[in-house]
């Protein structure tokens, strides 16, 4: 025998073990992202600088070979120094050079070329420009470092110097012959700006010499970078790297700031897969323990109430499968009893019900006047009395078909074409018993003609027109209307009823589009108001009503109701 266990021990079992796990995971997770963290920052760090590190020598290297070319290997550079060139000639000289400085200046620096009497030719990179102009400040930087060139000893010649000249921050070096100085220079300030515009991480450079800061200046104090010793510190907010350019005279910084380097934790991500994963694999299984134990029970009540709604009353749907549970099983008993309590009183509802609309459907059918009934006796004896057999037949078979149609059991719908042969044969009545004439007019689709539709739909209108609405008129005419279409994606059945007469009063109007439903027993109109019950029976509210009057005159009746074909299994 299979043992029998309590569902709330083992779904508070399950999850103690599921929080206690995922707590151990997320620990475990949160002390390896912290070192791997940590890891990654100093990479990225230390690889940054690495990068910057090798674009700086790389272009000091190439200045440093231009300046060698330049005053070693340049003949117009050379000519300029002799004494008997003409102004032509010096002219030409510059502008050959003009055209190599333009080529080979550095984006983020400069290239001059001068005289201890004469600044010859300079060029700035793009990168200096101002929104790609030279200014004032450009004209009067080139003029100083002239003169920063032409005083500077020869025995400095050569080398690379730091200087603030004006809003630059130059790293330059200047090569000599004879009189004349070539020099090249790179914006530590721009190369700084530049690095922090392109990087994705925000990195930012600084650049000092000897503990003192050249560029970034403002974020150096802000963040207190240095202490006041000017020596490098760590801050809470960045990573830094710093290394030292001997030859070159200067120190570089490069400094990260944490919350830009999440990207680089691929690692982290992995293990969060990974976490992820177990959890979804327990997560899983509680999944199909509470499916068990909470849905499964749902999914049998869903069921049996499947079965219940499709059952045959004199039939009882069971749950006989038994369960490991013990609560499932008092569930499943508890169910069955209550089958079995529905299906009895289902039954003795549905029989109560069965009897209730059947005996008012055809009450309201039946509720009519009777002296139509005596009037067609009447026109049957006065059609006696003058020997009119033809008249006669006609009127007795017309009257037989009718008493054969509104004596129909009204639980039922009849098919549109039955509706209107009982149209036919009350239009016959009355057209013989009544000195008016009644034209009836017929305008029916083909598609319309296969629905089924309550009894005396169309019969009841017809009947009502004649009474009240022809009065005052030597010929009157019925207009009946219907087809089928599709409504809001439903198929629907519409049926226009119109006549020439003289229309419907006010309070008529009120009354038969009136919200309250009007009196059972009320004098006037009893046909359209047994009318209107049997199609709420019929329908629910799924079926709309309209009276009015039309723009000339003469009532107006519009019906839609749901269209239903003979073989949608409807008894006719």
């Amino acid at each position: 025998m299979k043992k029998v266990y309590s569902a709330r021990r083992s779904l508070i079992q399950y999850f103690s073990l599921l929080l206690a796990l995922a707590l151990t995971l997320l620990l475990a997770f949160g002390l390896y992202s912290m070192w791997i963290y940590d890891h990654q920052l100093r990479y990225c760090s230390d690889a940054a600088l690495g990068l910057y590190r090798s674009n700086l020598l790389t272009e000091t290297n190439r200045l440093t070979a231009l300046n060698q070319r330049i005053s070693a290997n340049s003949s117009d550079f050379r000519r300029l120094t002799a004494a008997n060139l003409s102004q032509t000639e010096k002219l030409s000289l510059q502008y050959n050079l003009k055209e190599l400085l333009n080529y080979a200046a550095p984006d983020e620096g400069l290239i001059l070329l001068c005289s201890d009497s004469d600044l010859m030719q300079y060029t700035f990179g793009q990168k200096t420009l101002y929104q790609g102009m030279l200014t004032r400040d450009h004209q009067e930087t080139a003029h100083a470092m002239r003169a920063v060139c032409m005083d500077l000893p020869r025995d400095q010649l050569n080398q690379w110097h730091v200087i603030e000249c004006g809003s630059f921050t130059f790293l330059f070096n200047v090569y000599a012959y004879k009189n004349l100085r070539v020099c090249s220079a790179l914006d530590l300030r721009t190369l700084a700006s530049d690095s922090a515009s392109s990087s994705q991480e925000n990195i930012r450079l600084l650049f000092d010499q000897d503990g003192k800061i050249l560029t970034e200046k403002a974020l150096a104090e802000q963040k207190k970078l240095f202490d006041e010793n000017s020596v490098l510190r760590h801050f809470q907010d960045y990573v830094l790297a710093h290394t030292d350019f001997p030859f070159l005279g200067i120190g570089l910084t490069c400094f990260m700031p944490v919350q830009g380097i999440w990207q680089y934790s691929r690692i982290s991500m992995v293990v969060l897969a990974i976490m992820a994963l177990l959890c979804i694999g327990i997560f899983f299984h509680m999944y199909r323990l509470m499916n068990h134990i909470l849905i499964y029970p749902l999914h049998q009540v869903s069921a049996l109430s499947q079965q219940l709604s499709a059952v045959d009353v004199g039939s009882v749907p069971q749950l006989e499968e038994k369960d490991q549970v013990e609560e499932l099983n008092t569930l499943r008993e508890s169910l069955n009893n209550l089958a079995a309590q529905k299906v009895r009183l289902q039954k003795q509802s549905d029989d109560t019900e069965s009897e209730k609309e059947h005996a008012l459907l055809q009450y309201y059918q039946l509720q009519t006047r009777s002296h139509f009934f005596l009037n067609c006796l009447k026109s049957l004896y006065g059609m006696l009395e003058t020997k009119d057999e033809n008249r006669m037949k006609t009127m007795i078979i017309a009257f037989s078909n009718h008493l054969r149609f509104i004596f129909h059991d009204n639980l039922a719908f009849v098919p549109l074409r039955a509706e209107m042969d009982e149209v036919k044969d009350y239009h016959r009545i009355i057209s013989m018993d009544s000195r008016q004439p009644l034209i009836l007019t017929e305008e029916i689709s083909h598609e319309a003609e296969k629905c089924l539709v309550p009894p005396l739909i169309v019969q009841t209108f017809l009947e009502n027109s004649y009474k009240y609405n022809g009065r005052g008129r030597e010929v009157l005419q019925f207009i009946v209307r219907i087809d089928r279409l599709e409504y809001e994606g439903k198929p629907r059945l519409r049926i226009r009823l119109s006549d020439d007469g003289l229309g419907y009063r006010e309070e008529t109007l009120k009354w038969l589009n009136g919200s309250e439903a009007p009196g059972t027993f009320d004098q006037y109109h009893i046909g359209i108001n047994n009318l209107r019950r049997r199609m709420t029976i019929l329908y629910g509210c799924d079926y709309e009503l309209a009276f009015f009057n039309g723009p000339k005159g003469g009532a107006n009746i519009l019906i839609s109701i749901p269209a239903r074909e003979e073989n949608e299994g409807e008894e006719t």
